[in-house]
């Protein structure tokens, strides 16, 4: 009994690690975008649009 209830806390302790690593790449990706957003005037016209799109629906495309 003692080693399933030690086979299930490491898999809730992976899915925990799991979680954390997303939620610091979800904080570092929206760093970049925030700077990203700052400096939008700076690019060149069919860049801005493009980029403004993308920000806007989250994905690439028409």
């Amino acid at each position: 009994m003692s080693d399933v209830i030690a086979d299930e806390y490491e898999n809730w302790k992976k899915k925990a690690n799991q979680v954390l690593r997303l939620k610091n790449q979800l904080f570092f990706y929206k760093l970049r975008i925030e700077e990203l957003e700052k400096h939008i005037g700076d690019f060149p016209e069919p860049y801005k649009t493009m980029i403004c799109n993308i920000l806007a629906n989250g994905k690439i495309g028409v």
